[in-house]
C-alpha cells in the first residue's frame, strides 16, 4: 500500500468475497471484505480491490509537512 502496509488477499469461498488483511501466525486476519464479480477476470477483482483501499483514508501515504510533521 502506498503508506508501506503489507496487505494479503485470500478468496472466501463461503462468503464469495476476496478478503483482505494482515497475516497473523494463525491465518488471516481480515479486515476488509470485497464481493467477488464472477463477470470480470481475477486480475480485474484484484484491481478494483486495490483502488478501493487505496481511496480509504487509512491506507494514504503519509506525507510530511513544511513544518515537519506528517499529515495524511
Amino acid at each position: 500500500m502506498p503508506n508501506g502496509e503489507v496487505l494479503y488477499i485470500s478468496y472466501n469461498r463461503e462468503k464469495d468475497t476476496l478478503d483482505v488483511g494482515s497475516a497473523t501466525n494463525v491465518g488471516l486476519a481480515v479486515q476488509h471484505s470485497f464481493e467477488y464479480n464472477h463477470d470480470k477476470a481475477l486480475d480485474d477483482n484484484l484491481t478494483e480491490v486495490n483502488e478501493k483501499l487505496e481511496n480509504m483514508e487509512e491506507y494514504r501515504e503519509e506525507e510530511m509537512g513544511r513544518n515537519g510533521s506528517y499529515h495524511r
